[in-house]
């Protein structure tokens, strides 16, 4: 029988039992965040614990069954909310990239240039896609703001993954690890899964270019009436953009699963990852996908991971 088990360390305290934990995690959001929920009245050395728990605490979440846990979050303490039962509210080592502002002008500049002076030594990390960004300006803004401006602009990702940043890329091969999940075994009749033929699917893409000038030009294709996603580009041409967006077009067109599933905590699934679907009642729908986001939910309820499919592997 499995039996949930935790092992959470915040700061010098650790706890072996708590209310719930909820975790978010996407290459789409610059940090991932983790809510612990334990007893108000919980106290450690003689002192209540909301006493003893402060912002920036360094926050350790491992999870699973019969005390084989995994280490799932890695962060930091950003807030101690004091209801019953008490919240914590922790972020990625992203927390400590929203602070300490920077002014740098370059006339050319690359990735590896570029993390190396906001980053510095602040946090470990790897830059696995070296791109040249040319002229560019940081005004007054933490490591954690020009993260989210490549993010957004030059699409260049940024996430952490057991203390280290990784720059570039949202799927890193070093990184990944392949699941299977079968739709009569462990994954939840509840799931969002919908199967869809490439020709039946149908997507507008819209390409926003931004120039230095602060002017803006927009680039579409694929179909009018179609679900929209929105691509950011800067000071491209719209002869690049153009192909940026048919590719894309390409990649998120197929034939497949579109959605999110639930299933067990169990083979743990991080953001990145490919899970490989089965259906013994259609065997030729049978796929591998890369993973966009892991929602889990750890509790009363039992160990549950909610897992967004990206596209085809």
């Amino acid at each position: 029988m499995l039996r949930l088990s935790s092992k959470i360390v915040i700061g010098d305290i650790g706890f072996t039992g708590v209310n719930s934990v909820s975790i978010e995690s996407s290459w789409e959001n610059l940090t991932d965040t983790c809510k612990i929920t334990i007893p108000k009245n919980v106290s450690w050395q003689s002192k209540n614990i909301t006493q003893i728990i402060k912002r920036g605490d360094k926050v350790s979440v491992s999870i699973g069954y019969n005390g084989e846990n995994i280490e799932v979050f890695q962060g930091y303490v950003r807030d101690v909310n004091e209801k019953i039962p008490c919240e914590i509210v922790c972020e990625d080592a992203m927390f400590l990239l929203k602070k300490g502002n920077h002014d740098k002008i370059y006339k050319s500049v690359n990735t590896e240039r570029l993390i190396k002076d906001i980053v510095g030594v602040t946090v470990p990390y790897e830059v696995v896609a070296n791109a040249t960004l040319g002229d560019y300006r940081v005004k007054n803004a933490t490591a954690a703001k020009v993260l989210e401006h490549l993010r957004s602009n030059y699409f260049i990702k940024s996430f952490f993954r057991k203390g280290t940043l990784y720059v570039g890329l949202a799927y890193i091969k070093a990184l990944q690890r392949v699941h299977q999940f079968d739709f009569s075994k462990n994954i939840f009749p509840e799931h969002s899964l919908e199967y869809k033929r490439k020709e039946d699917v149908s997507l507008s893409l819209k390409g926003v270019i931004m120039y230095s000038n602060n002017k803006k030009q927009q680039v579409k294709e694929g179909d009018e009436y179609g679900e929209q996603r929105t691509f950011h580009y800067y000071n491209r041409p719209k002869s690049e953009v153009r192909k940026s967006l048919k590719e894309h077009l390409e990649r998120l067109k197929y034939t497949g699963f579109y959605g999110s599933f639930t299933t067990f905590g169990v083979p743990q699934v991080f953001h990145g990852d490919i899970v490989e679907l089965h259906d013994k009642k259609h065997p030729e729908r049978d796929g591998k996908y890369l993973v966009k986001k892991v929602s889990s939910n750890f509790g009363s309820d039992g160990y549950h991971q909610t897992i967004e499919l990206e596209s085809k592997a």
